[in-house]
């Protein structure tokens, strides 16, 4: 893949996901708060949205409602990005 945002120029892509679940096991506590975690854990939930990870420039790819990596696909083929 060689998307770069045409805001910001870096390379790379997130998924924002709405109304999913995250849980992480809590595997200590110290003095003053700080906290050791273990994996993260999703559950449910749908894309809302592709955007570039640095600026948040959303990739203009929603023609549904759930935007899907299908349609991630054909926006960076399209956009040459492939």
């Amino acid at each position: 893949m060689n998307f770069k945002c045409p805001k910001c120029q870096t390379n790379r892509i997130e998924e924002i996901m709405d109304g999913a679940i995250l849980s992480m096991e809590v595997k200590d506590v110290e003095e003053g708060g700080d906290a050791e975690y273990g994996e993260v854990i999703v559950e449910d939930g749908f894309p809302d949205r592709y955007q570039c990870l640095n600026c948040g420039w959303v990739l203009p790819i929603t023609e549904t409602t759930t935007p899907s990596t299908e349609e991630l696909y054909e926006w960076l083929e399209e956009n040459n990005m492939l």
